[in-house]
C-alpha cells in the first residue's frame, strides 16, 4: 500500500506535491501548538526563574545614579529567555543583591605632541597635545540569596579602563569646557564598566538556577 502511494504523489502535478508539503507543515505546527512547543524555551512557565533585584548600594564615597545602574543589571537579566524581574521579594525565587565596594582612579598614559608625520597619518594635529588619560577602577559586590532569604554565593567582581581627559591643548590648559567634558566622560566609563561586570556576573545568576 505505501509503495502505491509512493508512485502516485511521483507523478502528481508539481503543484500537487506542493500542497501536500504545504498540508504536513501545516499539521505539524498545529500539533506543535497544541502542545504548547516552542524552539528554543529552556524553561517552561513553570520553571520560570523570578528575580527580585533591589536599588544597588554605594558603599563609596563617589556619588552614582544608583537607579541606572540598578535599571542595566535588571534589563540585562531580564533579556534572559525564561528569567522574570518581579516586584518584591515574596515573590521571588532568588533575590540579587549588589554594592559597589571600589571606586578608583589613576593617572594613566602620558600625553604626548602631534607631529606633521602623525597628523598626516590621520591622528594627533602638528603641535597639538593629546591630553593624559585617566585610568577608573569599579568593583561590585553581587550575592545571590534563596527564597529563605540565605546566602546562595558572594562575588566580587571588577573592571579597569581609561578614558583621555581633553583633547586639546587648550582644554588641558584650563577651559571652562574641561570640567564638564570630563564628567561626562567618566559617567559613560563608568556604564561601560558595569555593563561588563554584570554581563560577567550573569551567566552565574542564571546557570545555578
Amino acid at each position: 500500500m505505501k509503495n502505491r502511494i509512493e508512485k502516485i504523489v511521483k507523478f502528481l502535478p508539481t503543484r500537487h506535491r506542493v500542497a501536500r508539503t504545504w498540508g504536513f507543515a501545516g499539521a505539524f505546527v498545529l500539533l506543535l501548538s497544541a502542545c504548547s512547543y516552542h524552539a528554543g524555551d529552556s524553561r517552561s512557565p513553570e520553571s520560570e526563574l523570578k528575580l527580585f533585584i533591589p536599588v544597588i548600594e554605594n558603599r563609596t564615597a563617589r556619588t552614582f545614579e544608583l537607579n541606572d545602574l540598578t535599571g542595566q543589571l535588571r534589563e540585562m537579566l531580564a533579556g534572559v529567555r525564561g528569567v522574570r524581574i518581579v516586584r518584591s521579594a515574596d515573590e521571588s525565587q532568588a533575590v540579587i543583591l549588589a554594592k559597589i565596594v571600589e571606586f578608583s582612579k589613576g593617572w594613566g598614559p602620558t600625553a604626548f605632541k602631534g607631529s606633521s608625520e602623525t597628523e598626516a597619518k590621520g591622528g594627533l594635529r602638528d603641535n597639538l597635545l593629546s591630553a593624559q588619560s585617566v585610568g577608573i577602577t569599579l568593583g561590585i559586590e553581587i550575592t545571590k540569596l534563596n527564597p529563605a532569604k540565605e546566602k546562595v554565593w558572594t562575588i566580587v567582581l571588577s573592571e579597569k579602563d581609561f578614558y583621555q581627559l581633553t583633547d586639546r591643548l587648550e582644554l588641558s590648559r584650563g577651559s571652562a569646557e574641561a570640567p564638564q567634558i570630563h564628567t561626562s566622560r567618566e559617567a559613560l566609563l563608568v556604564k561601560k564598566l558595569s555593563e561588563k561586570i554584570f554581563r560577567r556576573a550573569k551567566a552565574q545568576i542564571v546557570d545555578d538556577f
